[in-house]
């Protein structure tokens, strides 16, 4: 969590303890500096290989609690960008869920 901190010191050009042998170092041995963006991705992948398996994307909750809960999210998150509220949603996270058929209204709400 400190290296991640002082990570983004030093990209935004603030002074940081991070030096760049240490960045090497971490990078070496493929520390990652963005926490969000590989949980979303270690997340995506398990949803793309339910997918895979299945032929859909609705993770019952019985089957996968977690993941069911992270597709909520990206709904949730989804509909908050559509109304131009605070949101993570990124286009490309919504092209990469669409890429494997994503249902972002699974029970056909008109909401």
């Amino acid at each position: 969590k400190r290296q991640r901190y002082q990570y983004r010191l030093k990209r935004s050009g603030s002074h940081s303890t991070l030096t760049d042998d240490r960045e090497a170092d971490l990078n070496d041995i493929g520390f990652v500096w963005d926490a969000h963006s590989a949980s979303w991705q270690e997340r995506y992948q398990a949803l793309r290989a339910f997918a895979i398996a299945n032929g859909h994307c609705n993770i019952p909750a019985t089957v996968d609690k977690a993941l069911n809960v992270w597709c909520k999210h990206q709904r949730r998150q989804y509909k908050c960008m559509l109304r131009q509220q605070p949101n993570v949603m990124t286009e490309e996270r919504i092209r990469a869920l669409n890429e494997i058929g994503f249902n972002w209204n699974p029970r056909n709400l008109n909401h």
